[in-house]
């Protein structure tokens, strides 16, 4: 996951929305949002991450991808983001124990780190304040020890991001430059796919992107990545 500046987002209001409550005094504790590759859960993290950091509020941002699914890799990471030179729980501890608001720990591509999942839920959370936050994105919906679990009720958020509707994916391609006729045209087939809708309007004409990103195809590519 790139920490570049993010690309606009559209359409995402109300999932944005939803991640700002983890900034919120009484705000839930874990947030899991999922779906397919492409439906632009990195772009969304992204932009969440820079409009709580123009306020000046933490969000450290982790890629699944990147780390060893195993505690001691998950602690090297976590640590070296919050610039500790020993990576033990503890000392993550000790230094989140100091922030008085709420803040997030985002992790991207969570599926890569399902080994952790329960040492998060049972041990990670537990020695840590009610102030720090994990908003988790991942391909694939929440462990049932989540949602389920009755010491979870409340604290426990759940975002299955879909495709963008017509009006935001017209945005989009807009904003990329195509015509009115082109964007309708590439929208039609795209059915509100953020990635294929990103490579299809960036692409030269609309009989290329057609025969390339027919929808089935485009889904069918993406999932293998």
């Amino acid at each position: 996951m790139s920490t570049a500046d993010p690309r606009p987002v559209f359409g995402r209001e109300s999932a944005l929305g939803l991640l700002s409550e983890a900034m919120l005094h009484a705000g839930p504790r874990v947030i899991h949002v999922h779906g397919i590759s492409g439906i632009g859960k990195s772009t969304l993290i992204l932009e969440f991450a820079a409009i709580w950091r123009s306020k000046k509020r933490t969000v450290l941002l982790l890629d699944g991808r990147t780390i060893e699914p195993t505690e001691s890799g998950f602690q090297h990471e976590l640590s070296r983001q919050l610039r500790i030179s020993r990576p033990t729980l503890g000392s993550i501890v000790r230094v989140l124990s100091k922030k008085n608001r709420a803040l997030v720990i985002a992790l991207d591509s969570y599926e890569s780190l399902g080994l952790l999942d329960a040492w998060l839920r049972q041990v990670f959370l537990s020695r840590l304040g009610k102030n720090v936050r994990l908003i988790l994105l991942s391909r694939f919906a929440p462990a049932p020890q989540w949602t389920e679990a009755p010491e979870w009720r409340g604290s426990f958020r759940s975002l299955e991001l879909g495709p963008l509707d017509d009006v935001a994916a017209l945005e989009l391609l807009g904003s990329l430059g195509a015509d009115e006729t082109r964007s309708r045209a590439i929208a039609t087939f795209a059915m509100g796919h953020p990635l294929a809708l990103v490579m299809a309007g960036a692409a030269a004409p609309i009989s290329i992107a057609a025969a390339f990103f027919n929808p089935k195809n485009v889904k069918s590519d993406i999932q293998q990545t």
